[in-house]
């Protein structure tokens, strides 16, 4: 079985949020984890674009007084987070339902995450382990390439004009 090299962290958040509301089909380890680190870079970034904005504004040149600053004393910057959460809420669920179907799990054991830190961390071990090497009700694997065994030069083709199985040479 061969395996299909990794996609770099950019490609990897790209196809997540390509596939932004698709629950079907299958999601790599990598396609996960690396959406997921994305999306936390982008919120840090945005926490600190946040309160140096805030800090600007109040003048606020202390560290012990920046420490105490709270996005939500500012309305529109919290607007805009809760803006920038909306969009990856839908394409976070999406994933995770994706990388249970890559282990073979039905998407329903998303609503694990209803029950405090026991749902949590048996979701963490599906997320963490191997993806399922061969096809399953999902879908083809996403991580694994199935060698063809047939190297005969006779192949069993439909031909719909007559509607039978024929062996057929191949050119």
């Amino acid at each position: 079985m061969l395996t299909i090299p990794p996609l770099s962290c950019f490609d990897s958040f790209k196809i997540a949020m390509a596939k932004y509301c698709k629950f079907n089909g299958r999601a790599r380890r990598s396609e996960f984890w690396y959406f997921k680190l994305t999306v936390a870079i982008i919120n840090a970034i945005y926490l600190l674009i946040a309160t140096i904005i805030i800090a600007i504004i109040n003048n606020k040149t202390d560290e012990e007084e920046i420490e105490k600053i709270k996005i939500s004393d500012n309305i529109p910057l919290l607007v805009i987070g809760i803006v920038i959460e909306a969009i990856f809420i839908l394409p976070n669920i999406a994933v995770s339902v994706r990388r249970l179907h890559d282990v073979g799990k039905s998407g329903y054991y998303y609503f694990l995450n209803l029950i405090p830190v026991i749902g949590t961390l048996i979701l963490l071990y599906f997320y963490i382990v191997d993806s399922f090497p061969d096809s399953n009700e999902y879908g083809p694997s996403t991580k694994y390439i199935q060698p063809s065994n047939d190297f005969s030069r006779k192949s069993p083709l439909i031909n719909t004009n007559i509607g039978t199985k024929e062996l057929q040479d191949i050119p």
